[in-house]
């Protein structure tokens, strides 16, 4: 594999030649063409694309709320990328894709990852949520952003809403946030700054 960094090739994408161009995050990249590529379909094969699927579909419904997650990350990898290689490994390989049955299974799925520190996420009655964020308070700033979403155990119906970090939230190291959560459901609150392009790490909670 090699990137390219031509006028010439530009973003070039298909097979010429004995290569094949692609993009990825901006760049081209060029791979040797292989012509006689073996699929033996192994079961070590078929459990990896049985946990792919699964992490697709969970990307399917996380995306929006993690719009402001995974920030920091290399230029070259996209939120999708991280997404899938901080969670990937964690998925059943049992045949099970759909996304209620996946998260019926309760993985603990890394919604993002940054510089920030650990927010931990607690759910404290069905209308209150608390974030601990003690641990990240020293890199957080007046204005950041705290980001809350909760979705009902099938996924179907998720819920969004972000709180601004004032002096008292930061002094206290605890926020707590109205939040309607059903009988059984998940929760993640995860940080950002507001300027600059960092973020918190945070983790599903689930009931």
């Amino acid at each position: 594999m090699a990137v390219i960094n031509s006028v010439a090739v530009g973003a070039a994408k298909g097979k010429v030649g004995n290569l094949v161009y692609s993009r990825n995050a901006g760049r081209t990249i060029a791979r040797e063409y292989q012509p006689n590529v073996k699929n033996p379909n192994t079961p070590e094969q078929q459990a990896q694309r049985t946990r792919m699927s699964a992490i697709v579909g969970l990307w399917s419904i996380f995306s929006n709320p993690m719009a402001k997650a995974f920030r920091g990350r290399k230029r070259t990898t996209s939120a999708y990328n991280a997404f899938v290689a901080a969670n990937v490994a964690k998925m059943p390989n049992t045949g099970d894709t759909d996304v209620a049955t996946v998260l019926g299974g309760k993985p603990e799925i890394e919604i993002t990852f940054g510089v920030l520190g650990n927010v931990v996420t607690a759910r404290q009655s069905t209308t209150v949520i608390r974030a601990d964020i003690s641990a990240c308070k020293a890199r957080l700033r007046v204005g950041d952003k705290l980001v809350i979403f909760s979705g009902n155990a099938t996924g179907s119906e998720i819920t969004t809403i972000e709180h601004t970090l004032n002096q008292a939230d930061l002094t206290a190291g605890t926020v707590n946030i109205n939040h309607s959560t059903g009988t059984a459901g998940f929760v993640c609150v995860y940080a950002y700054a507001a300027k600059g392009n960092k973020s918190s790490n945070g983790k599903l909670l689930f009931w």
